[in-house]
């Protein structure tokens, strides 16, 4: 496995455990907006800089 796909399955396996702490949250709205902030920061690593990440509704 190159060390890319190491990186990568690190970050996926973190965001996993993020998204189970998150799961004892009660309200959908702040247990969404966690989890949308904690992808979001993966994808702004591996998209090209000319793109952004924005919320939306």
């Amino acid at each position: 496995m190159s060390i890319i796909s190491e990186k990568f399955n690190a970050k996926i396996s973190s965001l996993r455990n993020d998204f189970e702490v998150n799961r004892d949250i009660v309200h959908n709205g702040v247990k969404g907006g966690l989890n949308e902030i904690e992808l979001s920061s993966i994808i702004k690593e591996v998209i090209p800089q000319k793109y952004k990440i924005a919320k939306g509704v």
